[in-house]
């Protein structure tokens, strides 16, 4: 089953008979789980040697063919890319491999790069990747990847600050709250804690908001993601080591306010939000993949690495080094296995950012999505199906003469 949670079609039947049999909107249908642990992609690659090859695969970058001391668009495969990004092989700074890439802030400026998928897109990508931060990185306006949904004409720099319309864009980031914004939560500290910074079409300003795994919001006092919500612990990751980050957006049905983004921590469900609308057009689709950093304040080693980029259409997971589970192994799911030791937030964020780091009203920053995520119990499940298959008999003896 892809990532995305998408419905087989007898399912879809079967759950919207008993959503009109029972009155029950079909917004609120629980959908499938998403996967954990080493059951994606790359569990069938050892060290993600040949994952490029796989089908469900569109896009792969492990830094290795870099044969210059910065990456640009010229000499590698990604479609753009500005300020300095250093081509590093240390053994400190790589993560599986001979090379790596690095970033480093020394004044308030924006650092990245794109892929651009071109005017087709996707419904349901995904983006996995590793990345480092210095020992002593204090924090930064943006770090990490992003997943955006572009019309013609836009992109990462000119879609930040517009409100989604429906169609025009969508996007999220995969982020860090830094430590030293008057805006955070009490008791942040570096690198800051973990949450998607979401372009969606109800959020509160023209800039996006914040997402947190527990369901809070900045800027907060709304109920984005409905009754079938399942908060997770927040959390603050370590520096100094390196973290399998994946990243997913998954777009609404139109007409449907079932969009979803979800990401996971070396291979952890760490916070997966449904219930979203994102788009108006089914034309719009994820057609670009930004590693993107962003500083606005300056500070001492705000240095940080990438390494092993993959990007996919179903759940990618954490690379593998030991052989690949047989196909009779069954399901690991890595549900006991945190985001390494984390740190839990204690209370939350009341106010909303503004780009110099103040308290402002705005903040900068291959089929439909599903919407909800499943209870968990095989039991409920069934009952689902069997409400399904009397209501519809129901149905049928009613017309019968």
């Amino acid at each position: 089953m892809p990532a995305s949670g998408g419905w087989k079609s007898s399912g879809l039947i079967s759950f919207l008979a008993a959503s009109l049999v029972l009155g029950i909107p079909t917004s609120q249908v629980r959908a499938q789980a998403l996967p954990e642990g080493d059951t994606g992609i790359a569990a069938r690659y050892i060290n993600d040697e040949g994952i490029a090859d796989s089908p469900q695969v569109v896009f792969a970058d492990n830094f290795e063919s870099l044969t210059e001391t910065n990456l640009s668009a010229e000499n590698s495969a990604w479609d753009n890319a500005w300020g300095e990004i250093v081509v590093v092989k240390s053994a400190a700074t790589v993560h599986a491999g001979a090379q790596a890439i690095q970033i480093t802030h020394t004044d308030n400026n924006s650092i990245g790069a794109w892929r651009d998928f071109g005017d087709g897109g996707f419904d349901t990508l995904h983006v996995r990747y590793y990345m480092k931060y210095h020992a002593d990185f204090p924090g930064c306006h943006h770090t990490g990847m992003s997943l955006l949904a572009a019309a013609p004409g836009l992109d990462q720099g000119s879609s930040t600050g517009v409100r989604p319309t429906g169609t025009n864009h969508y996007q999220v980031l995969l982020d860090n709250i830094a430590p030293f914004f008057d805006w955070g939560p009490p008791g942040n500290i570096a690198p800051g804690m973990t949450a998607l910074y979401t372009y969606h079409m109800d959020q509160a300003g023209d800039y996006g908001d914040h997402f947190f795994p527990s369901g809070d919001s900045l800027p907060g006092g709304r109920d984005l993601f409905g009754d079938s919500f399942e908060p997770r612990t927040d959390f603050t990751l370590e520096r100094d080591r390196w973290y399998s980050f994946e990243l997913m957006m998954s777009a609404n049905t139109v007409g449907q306010q079932n969009g979803r983004i979800a990401f996971w921590i070396d291979g952890k469900l760490s916070g997966d939000f449904p219930n979203l609308r994102l788009r108006d057009i089914e034309t719009l689709k994820t057609n670009f993949v930004v590693l993107t950093t962003y500083s606005s304040q300056r500070h001492d080693n705000k240095v940080l690495w990438y390494d092993d980029v993959v990007v996919a259409t179903e759940y990618i997971g954490p690379m593998v080094t030991d052989s690949p589970p047989t196909e009779d192994s069954g399901s690991s799911l890595n549900s006991d296995v945190g985001p390494g030791d984390t740190m839990v937030r204690d209370s939350h964020p009341t106010a909303h950012p503004s780009e110099d780091g103040g308290a402002d009203s705005n903040l900068d920053s291959d089929a439909g999505g599903c919407a909800c995520r499943v209870a968990g119990k095989r039991e409920q499940a069934l009952s689902w199906w069997l409400l399904g298959i009397f209501g519809l008999l129901r149905a049928r003896r009613r017309r019968s003469p």
